[in-house]
């Protein structure tokens, strides 16, 4: 099982997010986003900048932190 973040729609007509993923990770997988992030559990961030996953919850939540900024 993958966990996921997702970023918050602006408006739900549109593609646009309230705060999108950090520009360098779109595209990322596995070692790669992993390195940038330093999370050991990250696989993937769209290169729409919209989803984040990794293996587990707490690299989830990490992943999140970092992209918010916390």
């Amino acid at each position: 099982n993958l966990w996921g973040v997702r970023s918050v729609q602006d408006d739900p007509k549109t593609f646009k997010s309230r705060k999108d993923f950090p520009k360098t990770w779109g595209g990322m997988q596995a070692e790669e986003l992993q390195k940038i992030t330093g999370v050991p559990d990250a696989i993937f961030c769209h290169r729409g900048l919209f989803l984040a996953t990794a293996k587990t919850k707490e690299g989830a939540i990490r992943l999140a932190e970092i992209a918010l900024g916390i």
